[in-house]
């Protein structure tokens, strides 16, 4: 135990690794027993009779889903340590999130993220989102940690890979949506939390690593995703014009991202159609977020970014990509742009 915790009454965490690839459960299990902080007792979820042998293999429970597992959980356990199963987390890194969340007294606290491969290498210090909960992670490509984000803030959502929860509030929300892929998930639980009053910070202190590969996903799933936290948390009136703002954001930029060698029209079609099919349990989900809300949208807004974070990137891939093409002779140039409205791909 750390003397943090000598000093402070007992808190009772259970880590939950929820399964994604059954392969990495050892890792993460193997990080877990290091921590200077150790929780009560570890828990693998999901992944069916393989995740129940594999828990059983490593000497860990096992849960079919975190909701059963949230269902369960007494009052002697004050928090819940949500990790993805290759989350690497180094050995104090529950006891700074820990640390950091009490000092703050945030109801939801998230790691730094690393690569495992490279662990110099920034993934994730919180996430910033639009207003249409576009995430924006405001790192450069194969930025290197230098300390240059290491300072608690609030933000508007942390990572998925390593998320410590009060367990009241992680019980009050019913935990991350099962149906929404990584990001989209983190993004959702963050905004039913804060609805509900609770403060969400970022943690630098606490870090963890994780596999490149596992940061991977497809995009529209995530764009799905996005747009079904969006449906959840938000006011009719903000959805009136939210929407249409949405719809008119996809149709720009799949008319421009085939200029830049991308096609996004198929993916955002198919977005779309998700959550058409998903509807009835999106509004129930919606009902339950804003039933118990103690603040409106305005909250939500305070920790977000102004204008379309897509737009943003679209502007900066055209301004790369026309700068890329510009030379010496204009001739050379002009030739060179009617190319690539000829033939965009």
């Amino acid at each position: 135990m750390s003397s943090r915790a000598e000093e402070s009454p007992p808190v009772s965490i259970v880590a939950a690794i929820t399964v994604g690839d059954l392969a990495a459960v050892s890792n993460t299990l193997a990080a877990i027993s290091g921590q200077v902080y150790e929780p009560a007792r570890v828990v693998v979820v999901g992944g069916d009779a393989d995740g129940r042998h594999a828990a059983d293999e490593e000497g860990a429970e096992w849960s079919a889903s975190l909701s059963a597992l949230l269902t369960s959980l007494t009052t002697d356990v004050s928090h819940v340590w949500v990790l993805r199963a290759g989350t690497v987390p180094r050995p104090d890194a529950l006891d700074a999130l820990l640390e950091g969340a009490e000092r703050t007294g945030s109801a939801v606290a998230g790691s730094k993220v690393l690569q495992l491969e490279n662990p110099e290498s920034l993934i994730s210090v919180g996430i910033a989102t639009d207003v249409l909960d576009t995430p924006d992670l405001g790192l450069d490509d194969d930025e290197i940690d230098a300390g240059q984000y290491d300072v608690v803030r609030d933000v508007a959502a942390v990572a998925g890979a390593s998320m410590l929860i009060r367990r009241d509030l992680a019980k009050g929300v019913a935990g991350p949506d099962p149906l929404l892929p990584r990001q989209a998930a983190a993004i959702d639980i963050c905004q039913r939390a804060r609805l509900r009053g609770a403060r969400v910070v970022v943690v630098p202190s606490s870090e963890v690593m994780v596999p490149l590969a596992a940061t991977e996903t497809r995009p529209w799933r995530e764009d799905a995703g996005r747009i079904r936290a969006m449906l959840k948390v938000y006011s009719v009136l903000t959805l009136l014009w939210a929407i249409p703002l949405d719809i008119l954001i996809g149709l720009i930029e799949a008319i421009v991202a085939p200029f830049l060698g991308r096609w996004t029209f198929f993916a955002w079609i198919k977005s779309w159609l998700w959550n058409i099919v998903h509807l009835p349990s999106t509004l129930r989900e919606r009902f339950a977020a804003r039933k118990g809300r103690v603040v409106g949208d305005a909250e939500l807004f305070r920790y977000q970014l102004r204008g379309s974070a897509t737009l943003r990137s679209l502007s900066t891939a055209v301004s790369t990509r026309l700068r890329s093409r510009v030379g010496s002779d204009e001739a050379l140039t002009l030739a060179s742009l009617g190319r690539d409205l000829r033939q965009p791909a």
